[in-house]
């Protein structure tokens, strides 16, 4: 899981630098406030991490 976090951290600090646009940026915050809730079930974990690497494969197509 460590090294999947520090993936997705580097991932998201390329992101970061591409997200100029407003919508960009909510889809950012959301999938980061996604990636650190602390709470959520094993099932939404799965769910976002899907969702996210869903959503940078088809940005970076």
């Amino acid at each position: 899981l460590a090294k999947s976090v520090t993936r997705f951290e580097k991932v998201a600090s390329s992101f970061e630098k591409r997200a100029t646009t407003c919508t960009e940026h909510v889809m950012f915050e959301s999938l980061l406030f996604h990636q650190n809730r602390k709470s959520e079930s094993e099932a939404e974990m799965r769910s976002a991490q899907s969702a996210s690497a869903w959503y940078f494969s088809a940005l970076f197509k």
